[in-house]
């Protein structure tokens, strides 16, 4: 008698101790954990998809299916929306720095603008931190004068842009040079600051968005005075 044939006498003996249960065969334990994982991808395939990328498959996915996920992005949104309290840029002082800033951070991201009224790179920076605060009230934005945050410190070096996370500096913009220059945007400090951990990637969304529907605006408007001045030269 063979232990290990499938056979009705051999499966009453296993039931009941007298042989060992048959050991898997290889190939079918492959075939298992393949399907068990081919099943688990597609039941994860809408993880990480936002509320917009959720409604472009409406065509595509079951609706009750959908509405468990969308129930889940609207619920990470209130979670994070919950620890927004902020929604302006904040004056602060040297002597608050250390509580406003470093001890804040431990708990929020704090985002420092150093800046010198008299200097314009400085005014563009704080208006685009001005738009930006409200839409983004979890992250607190601040600003100090620089030659009050540091003695001496250089015209030169601003407007400076301190990303503060986790209690650290996590990253810092010096001038605007980093950023864009004078034509920097509010989608670049957005940019920036999902660079330095502040932001995620999906946050930033609608302004992606605007800002190519801006460029593509531009773009036409410039071919038509292109066209335009062609013209009027014949």
């Amino acid at each position: 008698m063979d232990p290990n044939e499938d056979t009705e006498w051999n499966d009453i003996l296993r039931s009941k101790g007298i042989l060992p249960e048959k050991e898997p065969d290889v190939d079918d334990v492959l075939d298992d954990a393949l399907v068990d994982a081919k099943e688990l991808a597609h039941e994860n395939r809408l993880e990480k998809k936002t509320l917009d990328e959720l409604d472009e498959l409406e065509d595509e996915e079951d609706d009750e299916f959908l509405q468990i996920y969308r129930n889940k992005r609207i619920e990470e949104w209130k979670q994070r929306m919950s620890k927004a309290k902020y929604g302006a840029v904040y004056p602060i002082s040297k002597p608050e720095y250390t509580k406003e800033v470093t001890e804040d951070s431990k708990n929020v991201f704090v985002v420092v603008h150093m800046f010198q009224d008299s200097i314009p790179a400085c005014k563009l920076l704080n208006g685009i931190l001005e738009r930006l605060a409200p839409m983004y009230p979890q992250i607190k934005f601040v600003k100090i004068a620089g030659k009050q945050a540091v003695e001496n410190y250089p015209d030169i070096m601003m407007p400076t842009l301190l990303v503060y996370g986790h209690g650290d500096l996590q990253q810092q913009f010096l001038t605007l040079t980093t950023l864009g220059g004078m034509g920097t945007t509010v989608y670049d400090v957005a940019k920036a600051l999902v660079h330095a951990g502040a932001l995620k990637e999906e946050d930033i969304a609608p302004l992606r968005e605007a800002s190519s529907l801006n460029f593509e605006s531009g773009r036409r408007a410039n071919e038509a005075d292109e066209e335009e001045d062609f013209d009027d030269f014949d």
